[in-house]
């Protein structure tokens, strides 16, 4: 077993408490994840859906679309639900998915104890981060919940040397490979720790041959078929530079427990989630446990040679979720550590949490009030404030705004929908409206009150539809002087 620490048998009443409060906090968190996957689908969701109804055939998920912004179960599962869906059916298998990682964070944590099972299903069913993700139409969620399905059944395996486990395991490998890219960290950790464990116990060639077929055979040849046929040819479609890979990182793991906005906050949090890291890693190795192989590769080791890999400075946090994840898997281990100390370490574990909670609140707030930003409220205020019909819309990042735009702009703005102009081909008296835009994490706040275009019209930002952090794009919409007809 990968954790020593020894479980009580459970007297009836702890048990049924236990049972409660696991049910408590599972219908929480699937409250959590139905309010995040509300609103409009954002310009990803958008691209994915438009990439789905390219495909000719299911085979077709896998040769015909060599873009990063194909995941592959997904892309299949939007095939065939098919356009004019609402945002909800179309984020569905995400908000299942994201359930079922509450779940079977509190089957990893049961191995260790009542606590963990608890703490380790509070922490994933409030973080920001998988609630985000569990409310989207791409892979991020069912990577995750593949990830925690597989550390599961290989620490069964492991425990029981059951073939069959390993089997499960090469399973729920490959569907995690075709749902997400980003599932290879976790695989390739995964990969070590089991070599390291076999070699600890003392495994001879041949049962070590057997172990590493039963659990690795299959995914390892599926890895390598998708690498072929895909994975080697993928298109990047780009996205904003970050700054620098270790600036990335450390921003995912300060995200990893919602830090509060501002640069030196997030310094703090990712210090912080660093901490939790080291000793998370420290108790295993007191427990005389190979799982820090496996923590240490997931959440740093695997995930930044991915990302060096992959030769872009686009960078986004949600490259780095499945370590994230994992991450609040170790937290829970050492927020249960604390709790059974008692006195003033349970004390310190109860604020810990509830500043957790209290950070993850604040994200979430946002999210559910913004979503991934405000599109089709943003097209019917342009319709309802236009002077003239057609409406011609322009704006300073052609391919995001024409594509959001295109999706929903002639059902919202039917008949006054004209079309949109991209930049070099304004006409001289200007677009009627302006649509400017900047990336989540940045904040919402207008570029500048006014703008100017190259023939001297002048256009006045009128109205801003933010987005929540992380996903979406905020939109500030600036009104041509020249076209106005009355006050805003």
């Amino acid at each position: 077993m990968t954790s020593p620490a020894k479980l009580r048998d459970p007297t009836p009443s702890s048990a049924i408490g236990v049972g409660l409060g696991a049910a408590a906090i599972l219908c929480i968190g699937l409250l959590l994840r139905l309010c995040g996957a509300q609103g409009d689908l954002w310009l990803d969701e958008i691209l994915a859906l438009n990439l789905a109804n390219q495909v000719s055939s299911a085979l077709g998920v896998f040769t015909q679309l060599h873009q990063e912004i194909n995941h592959h179960l997904y892309t299949f599962y939007l095939a065939w639900v098919g356009p004019e869906q609402s945002s909800l059916v179309y984020r569905l298998p995400s908000l299942v998915a994201g359930l079922g990682t509450v779940v079977m964070a509190g089957l990893i944590g049961r191995r260790r104890g009542q606590a963990e099972l608890l703490l380790a299903m509070a922490l994933v069913a409030a973080s920001y981060l998988l609630v985000l993700y569990s409310g989207e139409a791409r892979g991020y969620a069912a990577a995750v919940f593949f990830a925690f399905l597989c550390f599961w059944l290989l620490e069964k395996h492991f425990v029981t040397g059951n073939r069959l486990t390993g089997v499960l395991f090469s399973l729920g490998a490959i569907c995690g490979l075709a749902s997400q890219a980003s599932f290879l960290s976790f695989y390739l950790a995964a990969m070590a720790w089991s070599v390291v464990r076999w070699i600890r116990i003392g495994l001879r060639t041949r049962p070590f041959t057997l172990n590493a077929l039963s659990c690795h055979g299959p995914a390892m040849v599926f890895l390598l078929v998708l690498y072929w046929i895909d994975l080697r040819r993928l298109i990047n479609v780009g996205g904003t530079e970050s700054p620098s890979i270790l600036e990335s990182y450390c921003s995912a793991l300060a995200w990893a427990l919602a830090a509060p906005g501002g640069s030196g906050w997030h310094w703090v949090a990712a210090v912080l989630a660093g901490g939790i890291l080291v000793a998370g890693c420290m108790l295993l190795t007191r427990e005389k446990s190979d799982a820090w192989v496996f923590f240490v590769g997931a959440i740093v080791v695997f995930p930044l040679a991915l990302v060096l890999a992959r030769g872009s400075m686009v960078i986004y946090v949600r490259y780095f979720i499945i370590g994230l994840a994992f991450l609040l898997v170790l937290a829970s281990y050492g927020l249960a550590t604390l709790w059974r100390r008692g006195g003033r370490y349970r004390g310190l574990c109860i604020a810990l949490l509830l500043a957790y909670l209290a950070a993850n609140g604040w994200r979430m707030a946002e999210l559910f009030a913004y979503g991934r930003g405000q599109y089709r409220a943003a097209i019917g205020f342009i319709s309802q404030h236009s002077s003239a019909s057609p409406v011609i819309i322009a704006g300073d990042q052609d391919f995001r705004i024409s594509t959001v735009l295109a999706f929903y702009a002639p059902k919202a703005m039917l008949p006054k929908f004209g079309q949109y102009v991209p930049q070099g081909a304004w006409p001289a008296t200007g677009p009627e409206w302006l649509i400017w835009q900047k990336e989540s994490f940045d904040p919402p706040i207008p570029p500048r009150d006014q703008l100017q275009d190259p023939n001297g019209n002048r256009y006045d930002c009128v109205k801003t539809f933010p987005s929540a952090p992380l996903c979406g794009l905020h939109w500030f919409l600036y009104h041509n002087q020249s076209k106005k007809t009355g006050p805003e």
